[in-house]
């Protein structure tokens, strides 16, 4: 069984979140795309290193990644929208095809379970 992952910098959980938000695409593919092996990868997103400049400017040119986001958390984690792809897409397709007082509803259940889980 696989060791849980754990993450020891709150930059190397935003780091993580990003590949997270792609869908989470193979590490080689991902690395390839950043220029980065699959070690240094690893250890940014378990946060044991700290990537340089030229690896946050990967991540802002190949992933269109706000660099603001990466560094400080603050502002949105893409410079532009990105399309919700996989399962998010079909659920959040599924919420639009409801009647707008469902989806009121709905949303504010949702509200109230993240300001329980104290992240509101």
């Amino acid at each position: 069984m696989a060791k849980p992952e754990t993450i020891k910098s709150a930059l190397g959980q935003r780091l993580r979140d990003i590949r997270a938000h792609l869908g989470d695409p193979a590490r080689e593919d991902f690395c390839q795309r950043l220029g980065i092996s699959k070690g240094s990868l690893a250890n940014y997103e378990r946060g044991d290193r700290v990537p340089d400049s030229d690896v946050i400017a990967a991540y802002v040119t190949a992933l269109d990644v706000n660099a603001n986001w990466i560094v400080a958390g603050r502002g949105a984690m893409f410079e532009k929208e990105r399309p919700v792809k996989g399962k998010s897409a079909t659920m959040l397709s599924g919420f639009e095809k409801l009647p707008q007082d469902l989806q009121d509803d709905l949303l504010a259940i949702l509200r109230i379970d993240l300001k329980r889980a104290g992240l509101l």
